[in-house]
C-alpha cells in the first residue's frame, strides 16, 4: 500500500469517526432528556401523592431533594460529555480537513 492509498484510507477513516461521533452526540442528547423527563415526572407524582396526603410529607421531602439531586448530577455529567465529545469532533474535523486538503493536492484538485 502506498502513501496516497494510507492517505486516502486515513480520510475514509476520519469521515467514518467523524459520522460516530455525531451519533453518540446525538444519542447523549437523546438520554439526557429522557432522564431529565423522567425525573421531572417523578418529583411531580411525589408532589401530588405529599399534597393529597398519600405519603409522609418529609419522606417526600426527601424524594423529591433526591431527585433535585440526581437532576443536577445529570445536568453535570450531561455538560462533561458533550463537551467531550465537542472538543474530540473539533480535533477529528481539523484532522479531516487537514488531510482531505492533502487529499486534493494529489487528485490535483
Amino acid at each position: 500500500m502506498n502513501w496516497t492509498d494510507r492517505l486516502f484510507d486515513r480520510i475514509k477513516i476520519l469521515g467514518e469517526r467523524i459520522a460516530g461521533i455525531y451519533y453518540w452526540i446525538s444519542e447523549r442528547n437523546e438520554l439526557h432528556e429522557e432522564l431529565m423527563d423522567e425525573f421531572d415526572f417523578e418529583a411531580r407524582e411525589s408532589e401530588r401523592l405529599r399534597e393529597c396526603m398519600l405519603k409522609d410529607y418529609d419522606e417526600s421531602e426527601r424524594e423529591i431533594s433526591s431527585l433535585k439531586k440526581e437532576m443536577r448530577f445529570e445536568r453535570l455529567k450531561f455538560w462533561k460529555d458533550m463537551t467531550e465529545l465537542k472538543r474530540e469532533l473539533e480535533r477529528c474535523l481539523e484532522e479531516y480537513k487537514t488531510e482531505k486538503e492533502k487529499g486534493d493536492v494529489v487528485d490535483g484538485k
